[in-house]
C-alpha cells in the first residue's frame, strides 16, 4: 500500500499493489500550463530528481509537450538535484530564464533554493506537492518565501468534507494534516 507513488510507471500494474495517487498524465499538467501561460513565463530551466525519475520524468515530458503543443518553448536547460549545486548555478546563469521549475522533495528543493538566492539569481520558482510541506519552510527560510507550489492538495479549502477531515485528523493525532496525511489518512 503506497499513498503516495507517483508516476506513470506505476498504472496498469497487474502486481495487487494498492495506489490511491494519480497517475502523471497530460491531464495532471492542464492548469499548471493555464497558469504559466497566463503569467507569460516562456523560458523554463527544470530541476529534477534523478533519484526519482518516474515521478519527474512526468513533467519533463507530458508538462513540457503540453507546452510546445501550445507554441511554447522546450524547457531551455535542465539539472539534476543529485549533482553539484555550482554545476546548478552555473547552468542557469548560462541561459535566460523567467521560471524555475524544481522536482524534488521539500529539504532538497529548499536547499537549492537557498544556493540559487545565494547566488544572486532572483528567477520565480516553482515547486511540487512532493516539496510542499513544513521542512520546506523550516529548511528554506527566507529564501523560500513566494516560491509557487503545483498540487492538487489545497490546505485552505473550505470545502465541507475536508473542514471535517482536518478537524478529525488535529482530534485524533495532535497535528495539522499534510498533503502525505491526506493521502494516507485513516480514522
Amino acid at each position: 500500500f503506497s499513498a503516495t507513488a507517483s508516476g506513470s510507471d506505476f498504472t496498469s500494474k497487474d502486481d495487487n499493489f494498492i495506489r490511491i495517487q494519480v497517475e502523471n498524465s497530460a491531464k495532471r499538467y492542464k492548469n499548471l500550463l493555464m497558469y504559466v501561460q497566463s503569467k507569460g513565463y516562456k523560458n523554463i530551466f527544470f530541476i529534477y530528481d534523478s533519484k526519482n525519475i518516474s515521478y519527474s520524468k512526468g513533467y519533463e515530458g507530458f508538462f513540457q509537450n503540453m507546452i510546445v503543443e501550445r507554441g511554447g518553448n522546450k524547457f531551455i536547460g535542465k539539472a539534476d538535484l543529485n549533482t553539484s549545486y555550482s554545476e546548478i548555478i552555473k547552468k542557469l546563469k548560462s541561459v535566460k530564464n523567467d521560471l524555475i521549475l524544481i522536482v524534488g522533495n521539500s529539504v532538497d528543493s529548499a536547499n537549492i533554493i537557498q544556493y540559487i538566492r545565494v547566488n544572486k539569481i532572483d528567477t520565480k520558482v516553482l515547486g511540487t506537492g512532493w516539496a510542499k510541506t513544513m521542512d520546506f519552510i523550516e529548511n528554506g527560510g527566507k529564501a523560500v518565501e513566494g516560491v509557487l507550489f503545483s498540487t492538487g492538495y489545497d490546505d485552505k479549502s473550505k470545502d465541507k468534507a475536508f473542514v471535517e477531515f482536518v478537524r478529525k485528523y488535529k482530534q485524533k493525532y495532535k497535528a495539522k494534516p499534510s498533503v502525505f496525511a491526506a493521502q494516507g489518512y485513516e480514522l
